[in-house]
C-alpha cells in the first residue's frame, strides 16, 4: 500500500519508488520521492529539506543510498520496446504501456537532417510527406532506441527523451512559490536599483522573484521619468496602451479620467484588463509623490487562492473555469469587451485570472443549479482573496518600484487623502517570459 500511495501521489514509476524504498531510510522516503517528482521536499517550505533532497539525489550508489544514476540504469533495464510497421510499444516494468505512432516518432527525430540544433528549428515537415513512413527495423541499445525507416532514413532516440515527451502529467506550477502574506514577507527581498541596472545577476535576481512569487521590488530608484523608463526597458520594450507608452496616474478628488482608479477611493482586489484577449502581462508602479495619508497597496496570490479552491471545492474550481463572464470597458476613445471565465486553465493549472467586478457586465445564462454553483464559487473566491492571511499590504514609498504579474496577482489599494502621483508601465508578457528563461532558466 505504501508503494502504491507514493507512486500515485507523485506520479512516479513503479521501479523508481521500489528502488527508493529499498535504498533509502524510511524517514527519507517522502523527501526523495518529492525530489524524483521535481517537487520541493515538502509541500510548502523550502529550507533544510531541500538540501536533504539534493544530498539524496547526488549520493553515489556505492554509499547504499538513493541515486539518480541507479534509477536511470534501472529504467533502461526495465523498459521493453517492441514494434509493428506503423507504431512502437514502450513497456515499463510490465505496468505502464504506451503505444507510440510511427508518424509521431518520425516527426520527433532530432538528427541533424531533421532538426537544427544551432537554430533550434525543425527541418522535417510531416505535412509535406505523401507516403506515411513505416518502421523497417528497431533495436534497443541501452538507453537508446535505433529505428530504420522504409525511406532509408535512420533515427536514434534516448529513452529519457521519449519518456519525457510521453509524460502527459505536467508538474503543477513548477518552480513557483504560491504564497500567503506571511510566507511572502519572510522570503522575498528587494533588489537595489544600482545592482539591477548594472549587473546581470541583479536583473536575474529581480526576474527570479517575478517568476517565483509573481512580484518583485526594486529600491533606491531615482524619482525621474527617465530613470523609471530605463528601469522598465532594462527588461524589454514596453507595451503601449490607451494612455500611451507610460502612464502617469494623478489620483485626487478630481478625476483625471472617468475611472475610479483616478480618484482617491479605495480599490477592491482586481486584475487589470480582464476584458482583453491577452490581459496586460506585467505592470510596474512607482509612487513619485504623495501629499496626504493612506493609499496602501495590497496584493493577493491568485494562484494560491485557486489551489485552495481546487483542493477544497472541485465543483467551484470547475465552474469558475467554465462560465463566461462578459467584461466591458468604455472610456473617452476606447471600447473594450470580452467573454472569459475567471480561471483560464491549461496544462492542468490556472494560467490567467480575470477578475474585475466593476467591469463585469453580465454572466452567461445557465441552469438554475449551475447558476447557484457559479455564484457560490464567486463568493468563495471573494472570501479567500479578502482573507487577512492572504493579503500582502505594502506602503508605497517614493524610490521603490514594484513589478507584478497581472495574470497571477490581484491588486488593490486603501483610500487616501490628498493628491498622489504614480507612474506605471506595462511590459509585454511574451518578452518578459523570454527574458526570464534566458537569464534564470525558469519558465
Amino acid at each position: 500500500m505504501k508503494l502504491f500511495n507514493i507512486c500515485f501521489k507523485y506520479s512516479l514509476r513503479y521501479s523508481q519508488v521500489r528502488h527508493l524504498l529499498r535504498t533509502t531510510p524510511v524517514s527519507k522516503n517522502l523527501c526523495a520521492a518529492r525530489c524524483l517528482a521535481n517537487l520541493p521536499p515538502d509541500d510548502g517550505n523550502i529550507g533544510s529539506g531541500s538540501l536533504l533532497g539534493l544530498r539524496l539525489l547526488s549520493t553515489s550508489s556505492s554509499s547504499g543510498k538513493f541515486s539518480k544514476h541507479d534509477l536511470k540504469k534501472e529504467r533502461q533495464d526495465d523498459v521493453v520496446v517492441t514494434t509493428t510497421s506503423d507504431h512502437i510499444v514502450i513497456n515499463e516494468n510490465g505496468i505502464s504501456e504506451k503505444n507510440v505512432s510511427g508518424m509521431w516518432l518520425r516527426d520527433h527525430c532530432r538528427c541533424q537532417e531533421c532538426f537544427s540544433e544551432t537554430r533550434y528549428q525543425n527541418l522535417y515537415d510531416p505535412s509535406k510527406i505523401e507516403t506515411k513512413p513505416t518502421i523497417a527495423k528497431l533495436e534497443k541499445k541501452g538507453n537508446s532506441v535505433h529505428v530504420d525507416w522504409n525511406d532509408g532514413h535512420s533515427s536514434v532516440y534516448t529513452l529519457d527523451y521519449l519518456l519525457s515527451l510521453l509524460d502527459n502529467k505536467p508538474i503543477r506550477y513548477p518552480n513557483r512559490r504560491l504564497w500567503n502574506a506571511e510566507k511572502l514577507t519572510s522570503e522575498i527581498a528587494d533588489v537595489s536599483f544600482q545592482e539591477y541596472m548594472n549587473e546581470t545577476e541583479g536583473l536575474a535576481k529581480c526576474l527570479r522573484n517575478l517568476y517565483t512569487y509573481g512580484i518583485a521590488f526594486i529600491d533606491n530608484v531615482p524619482l525621474t521619468k527617465e530613470d523609471f523608463l530605463a528601469l522598465s526597458e532594462r527588461i524589454c520594450f514596453l507595451r503601449e496602451c490607451e494612455h500611451g507608452r507610460d502612464n502617469i496616474v494623478i489620483s485626487s478628488k478630481e478625476k483625471m479620467y472617468d475611472d475610479i482608479a483616478y480618484t482617491n477611493h479605495s480599490l477592491g482586489f482586481h486584475t487589470d484588463s480582464a476584458y482583453s484577449v491577452e490581459p496586460l502581462g506585467y505592470l510596474t508602479f512607482h509612487l513619485m509623490e504623495h501629499t496626504g495619508e493612506g493609499g496602501l497597496g495590497c496584493y493577493v496570490d491568485g494562484f494560491h487562492v485557486s489551489e485552495i479552491i481546487r483542493k477544497s471545492n472541485p465543483d467551484a474550481y470547475r465552474i469558475l473555469s467554465e462560465v463566461l463572464v462578459k467584461q466591458e470597458f468604455i472610456d473617452k476613445h476606447v471600447h473594450y469587451k470580452g467573454n472569459y471565465p475567471v480561471f483560464t486553465i491549461r496544462d492542468n493549472e490556472v494560467k490567467i485570472i480575470r477578475y474585475q467586478t466593476t467591469d463585469r457586465i453580465s454572466v452567461q445564462h445557465l441552469s438554475l443549479e449551475e447558476t447557484e454553483q457559479f455564484y457560490d464559487g464567486i463568493r468563495l473566491f471573494n472570501k479567500l482573496i479578502y482573507s487577512p492571511e492572504n493579503e500582502f499590504w505594502i506602503k508605497y514609498n517614493p524610490g521603490r518600484v514594484v513589478i507584478f504579474d497581472n495574470f497571477r496577482l490581484l491588486h488593490g489599494r486603501s483610500m487616501f487623502t490628498g493628491t498622489r502621483v504614480i507612474r506605471n508601465t506595462v511590459l509585454p508578457r511574451d518578452e518578459v517570459d523570454s527574458r526570464i528563461r534566458k537569464l534564470t532558466g525558469l519558465g
